[in-house]
């Protein structure tokens, strides 16, 4: 064979088994769902395709020899055999099995070989996408003819792009920053593993998505894939990581689809005015173009956001299991605990370490004081003997079961979030109250429907606790055990969950309520932060009182110790 004819061959051998091996990786995908529509819908493009690359490997078997892999010929074509009987059985489990141990690994060999034939394999796209890119954005166009400037001019400048190929032949790009490398994509198969990111976002009844990190394209080229008609904005902060993907992949996924657009945001402009949670739209942060972020307070924001992302996404299958099946177990109609939160003194117990200098005063509480208690601390209270007029509980993972663990029979009221863990309703024996949550579509639609209040959450059951109290018009909010820092290298009072500070590096040093500096967690700021936002609108007439004695300091409250509350002495100062 010439050296013409074999390089060629050696290339259109690469690109098919590049095909070839997504294809594999996607049939185990669907097998394992049992997705028989599919499996069988992919079979017989796969067998066509094996066939043509074994056929050409067994005519070329000297060349591939030279390359450092013997060909068996009998062997191949064994597992061939085995495949297509497998297929024509319908047999999908053994099917799927015989493409992973055998058939991937011949495939993965070969693919090997071809690149330690010397061929220069590497595909540059940077003049037919610039064509394309001149046609659907003029703008980017303009702004990738300077890329090389805008490149030195940005924080990326001394960052290191290592282009490098995967097992499946497409390309991951490695980033070397100040002496550490991160992989923005598989070094395995980086469409493979971008489909489960995209499925666990993608929402039929979302039609504006917005990216944050372009990297190769990979993710974002299966999102687009989804809907011809679906809105994408892919926003990316390094040029240089741009200029990549034009360079070393096929963009056409993206020049063909009307509604995806990539934006250049060197001063997070457009990411900022994108982000509004109050529309219809998902936000996909790339995790790991996130982490090359080297604005602090930007990076800072994003975690911020992904916090309560995280905390309330509304698709979630658990909490639309769990909201299904409180909606048939709890009350919604709230008009009587309204009645009986209105106009009293509700104290808000917290699970923090500094309850254990305070939790005792509880039983010289009032007639006319509520005591709130929050699902971490409630089995603590009753144990104790302490007077416990309501329980919240927001948190839809099973661990939160164990809260109730020996108060089942109590017989104390539980306010339970709408997508609060089932297993609290099915388990409880007294009587439960549902709060309907902003965020979350199902409750928003049960609370239109009837006439019930919607709640903010803040993400956890004590900002969950604060809303409640200000919609239901309690005439003060005392807070105690809400520590939301490390108070004494804590994180709970004595008999709740434990973990103490065994590494510093991720910590927050904030000011506690005696001016002091106490350690915490970027959670427990962000919801600290939420709860002084919350008490400064203007429906909250009442007066909020840490009453914590210890923990962070919350502006906007009143510090006073909980003794002073329950004996009515009218000292401290709100915290500025």
């Amino acid at each position: 064979m010439s050296f013409g004819k074999e390089e060629k061959l050696m290339k259109e051998l690469y690109k098919k088994n590049k095909q070839i091996l997504c294809w594999i990786y996607q049939m185990k995908e669907y097998i394992n769902r049992q997705d028989r529509v599919n499996v069988v819908g992919l079979m017989h493009a796969l067998a066509t395709g094996i066939s043509e690359i074994l056929t050409e490997v067994i005519a070329n078997k000297v060349v591939f020899s030279e390359c450092g892999l013997e060909i068996d010929e009998e062997y191949l074509l064994s597992v061939l055999q085995q495949m297509l009987r497998a297929q024509e059985q319908e047999d999908y489990i053994l099917y799927g099995d015989i493409l992973q141990l055998q058939m991937l690994p011949m495939i993965v060999g070969i693919q090997n070989a071809i690149r330690n034939s010397g061929e220069d394999l590497l595909e540059l796209y940077w003049e037919q996408n610039m064509q394309a890119l001149k046609e659907k954005d003029s703008y980017l166009y303009e702004q990738m003819l300077s890329c090389e400037k805008l490149h030195e001019d940005s924080p990326y400048s001394q960052d290191i792009y290592s282009m490098e190929d995967t097992t499946v032949g497409d390309l991951t790009v490695a980033v070397t920053a100040e002496d550490k490398k991160l992989y923005l994509h598989s070094n395995e198969n980086p469409t493979g593993y971008a489909r489960p990111l995209i499925d666990t976002y993608y929402d039929p009844y979302i039609d504006e998505y917005i990216i944050y990190g372009l990297g190769l394209g990979y993710h974002c080229q299966y999102l687009a894939s989804k809907d011809y008609d679906l809105d994408i904005t892919i926003l990316e902060n390094d040029i240089g990581m741009i200029q990549l993907a034009m360079t070393y992949t096929d963009m056409s996924w993206y020049f063909g689809h009307p509604g995806v657009r990539i934006v250049y945001d060197p001063d997070w402009k457009m990411l900022s005015e994108m982000i509004r949670p109050t529309q219809k739209q998902i936000v996909l942060f790339h995790q790991p173009s996130v982490k090359r972020i080297k604005d602090g307070k930007i990076l800072q924001q994003i975690q911020k956001y992904l916090v309560y992302e995280g905390s309330s996404r509304a698709r979630s299958e658990r909490m639309i299991r769990n909201y299904l099946f409180n909606i048939q177990h709890c009350e919604w109609n709230l008009t009587e605990l309204e009645q009986q939160f209105q106009g009293k003194t509700v104290i808000i117990v917290g699970a923090g370490p500094s309850l254990d200098k305070n939790v005792h005063l509880l039983k010289e509480k009032h007639d006319n004081v509520i005591v709130l208690a929050m699902g971490a601390v409630c089995r603590k209270l009753y144990q104790l003997g302490l007077p416990m007029d309501y329980i919240i509980i927001t948190d839809p993972k099973e661990i939160s079961n164990s809260q109730i663990q020996g108060v089942e029979e109590s017989g104390i009221p539980i306010i339970v979030l709408s997508t609060a863990s089932k297993g609290i309703a099915r388990n409880y024996h007294g009587r439960l109250y549902m709060l309907c949550q902003k965020g979350f579509e199902d409750a928003e639609k049960l609370a239109t429907e009837y006439g019930l209040p919607l709640f903010e959450t803040g993400g956890s059951v004590a900002t969950t606790a604060v809303d409640m109290c200000i919609r239901f018009g309690a005439e003060k909010i005392v807070l105690i055990g809400l520590d939301m820092a490390y108070t004494g290298n804590r994180d709970h009072t004595t008999g709740a969950r434990q973990e103490g500070i065994t590494d510093y590096s991720d910590m927050i040093m904030v000011e506690d309520v005696y001016g002091n500096p106490v350690p915490t967690t970027r959670p427990f700021q962000l919801y600290r932060e939420w709860i002084e936002r919350r008490i400064e609108r203007k429906d909250v007439t009442m007066p909020v009182i840490d009453a914590t004695e210890g923990g962070a300091k919350i502006k906007g409250t009143e510090i006073r110790t909980l003794e002073e509350v329950l004996t009515g002495i009218s000292v401290g100062s709100v915290v500025e």
